[in-house]
């Protein structure tokens, strides 16, 4: 049986109200002997019966209430609940100490059919020894001495350049980095040979070393991996055979004439994979680019922080892909 706990940060109160929506549907669809279900959180208000105007609502759709009161949410009580989903967030029960960030699952009912995963900075890294020699060249003939800002710099025009590229205002990424290029050169007085970056930039998305837990990742996962990069269509085939990672197929900017976040990417992915929205999960190191673009499409987005990345209250976080597995599947 599965034990499905509702959890809330405050209102007490209020916690009752989808856990009496779920067990109604949990009835109706006569599931009841797969489904427990129980809500909580972290407030003190034990006993308070549900908020009164959510009562008329559920009366209304002849979901019962009445007996339900409030629960509080204690760390010893977690352990025993399979499903735990967030109202509104279950990375807030970790800072009161309820549980730790591993453990803030957000799984929800239903079968994962298949898992769409970013590629650069999630599957291989980016911080490849061409892309540092890049770098290092736009130190040396540029106006710009310091990696860090040179690394600002061509992340910010590439992403400029992808957000406006799109159906027919597309630009491949080939087309991309001969303007940035160019702006380098105009913007920070770049000056050297083209040519060598270009061929530098092609290595870097063919060579780009595997992560480690990437290639477990596709060993281990139960259920088809799709991959869906702003990447070369061309390049990411390279990529996969020297890196040896088994996609059941690739979605790139190519495809759809869209880069991420443009929801056409993701219901490209869904369309390829034969799943329905809910029945896939995005995994991804970028939020504005992963997780915004996987929302935008009605997929559950998993971000992946690598140990560095920015926390979001909002979204499931992991920091490697292991975590990951063990997050989606349990």
């Amino acid at each position: 049986m599965s034990r499905v706990l509702f959890a809330r940060r405050r209102s007490i109160c209020r916690s009752s109200i989808p856990k009496c929506v779920m067990k109604d549907l949990v009835i109706r669809a006569e599931l009841k002997s797969q489904y427990y279900t129980q809500s909580a959180a972290i407030t003190e208000e034990i006993r308070n019966p549900v908020y009164p105007p959510a009562v008329c609502k559920l009366v209304e759709h002849e979901i019962d209430c009445i007996e339900k009161t409030a629960q509080q949410l204690k760390n010893s009580g977690c352990g025993a609940y399979s499903i735990l989903t967030q109202f509104p967030s279950l990375r807030l029960l970790a800072s009161y100490g309820i549980m730790g960030r591993r453990k803030c699952s957000g799984r929800s009912i239903g079968m994962v059919k298949a898992v769409f995963i970013d590629y650069m900075g999630t599957a291989v890294d980016e911080h490849s020894p061409e892309m540092m020699e890049i770098v290092g060249r736009f130190c040396r003939h540029s106006a710009l001495h310091d990696p860090k800002l040179v690394q600002r710099f061509i992340l910010d025009t590439r992403r400029r350049y992808e957000a406006d590229s799109y159906l027919d205002g597309y630009l491949s990424e080939d087309e991309i980095v001969d303007r940035i290029i160019s702006d380098a050169e105009k913007q920070i007085g770049l000056a050297d040979d083209c040519s060598a970056l270009i061929g530098l930039i092609h290595s870097h998305w063919v060579n780009a070393p595997v992560f480690p837990d990437a290639s477990a990742f596709f060993e281990q996962c139960p259920v088809p991996v799709y991959i869906i990069t702003n990447n070369g269509l061309s390049y990411m085939e390279q990529a996969l055979r020297r890196n040896g990672l088994n996609a059941a197929g690739v979605v790139s900017g190519d495809t759809v004439r869209a880069y991420k976040p443009h929801r056409e990417i993701f219901d490209e992915a869904l369309r390829l994979s034969g799943c329905a929205a809910e029945e896939a999960v995005h995994i991804g190191d970028s939020y504005d680019t992963d997780v915004v673009g996987a929302r935008n499409a009605g997929i559950r987005p998993v971000l992946l922080l690598r140990g560095h990345g920015r926390q979001h209250d909002d979204v499931e976080a992991v920091d490697d892909l292991t975590q990951a597995l063990n997050l989606i599947f349990n």
